[in-house]
């Protein structure tokens, strides 16, 4: 299964704080639990950090709110009845 995230930031440098807006297109997964939204910055984490999580299947959107200059990468993961990460 794949689907495709998309960000929606037009900022060249943040002076108090910005908002991101993260959208995926429309998935389907059997079993299906919740979703994750997972950020990881760039030269500073080593590990994925989940900023928020919901149960909503209906939901394709969120929007993050970050404070500082920063290279920022973020992943959308599925979880299944088993908590696997899809």
């Amino acid at each position: 299964m794949q689907f495709k995230l998309f960000l929606d930031h037009s900022v060249t440098r943040i002076v108090d704080s910005e908002q991101i807006s993260l959208t995926w297109t429309e998935h389907y997964l059997e079993f299906y639990n919740k979703t994750l939204i997972q950020r990881l910055t760039e030269n500073v984490d080593t590990v994925w950090q989940t900023i928020t999580a919901f149960n909503d299947v209906q939901k394709y959107n969120y929007i993050d709110t970050i404070y500082d200059d920063e290279n920022l990468n973020y992943r959308v993961g599925l979880v299944d009845i088993d908590n696997n990460i899809l």
